[in-house]
């Protein structure tokens, strides 16, 4: 018992310095929920709590039916809302970009082939 009672002593216990400024955090278990409590002891609360978040923007249109949008054409940069508005955002081949198609080129050793983009 004696034993025992000198590891006590030899044990240090030091208390926390609970002065200044600090953020105190308490998480409760009320039934199925669970309750996260954040307080400020000895410290202002910073303003970016306390501000308003800010507005949700409007939501995107179809370029052409007016429509909400569902959709994105990257190619166009337009919203769009239907396979037909996209259609007539695109044309009706609904090609990505105006580059001529390899069959579109002219033959190797011709005169426009050398004027021609590669592909």
């Amino acid at each position: 018992m004696q034993r025992i009672e000198e590891e006590k002593r030899k044990v240090i216990v030091r208390d926390r310095d609970t002065s200044g400024a600090r953020i105190k955090w308490v998480s409760k278990r009320h039934g199925d929920s669970v309750v996260n409590t954040l307080s400020f002891v000895n410290c202002e609360v910073p303003p970016e709590i306390n501000a308003v978040a800010p507005l949700y923007p409007p939501p995107l249109r179809c370029a052409a039916t007016g429509l909400p949008a569902k959709f994105f054409d990257h190619v166009t940069q337009q919203p769009y809302a239907t396979l037909e508005a996209f259609q007539r955002l695109r044309g009706r081949t609904g090609r990505r970009s105006s580059w001529p198609t390899p069959n579109d080129l002219p033959p190797p050793g011709t005169p426009a082939a050398a004027a021609a983009p590669e592909v």
